[in-house]
């Protein structure tokens, strides 16, 4: 197996509509992996006032957490 000098946390994204997060990694931006997790089949329901921001903080903590 090759040796990786580092290990990045890439970005991370979510489908609103379908509740999918997906997580982005990589070992020295080469070696390139995605990370999904589903959350529809939860009872997660998203309101209409959302604060994005919230969100966006929760999933940056659930991006490192993986």
């Amino acid at each position: 197996m090759e040796k990786f000098d580092a290990f990045y946390f890439e970005s991370y994204d979510f489908d609103y509509e379908n509740l999918i997060a997906k997580f982005y990694y990589s070992f020295d931006s080469k070696e390139q992996f995605i990370e999904e997790v589903d959350f529809s089949k939860s009872n997660i329901k998203l309101r209409s006032d959302l604060n994005y921001s919230i969100v966006d903080n929760f999933l940056f903590s659930i991006h490192i957490a993986l």
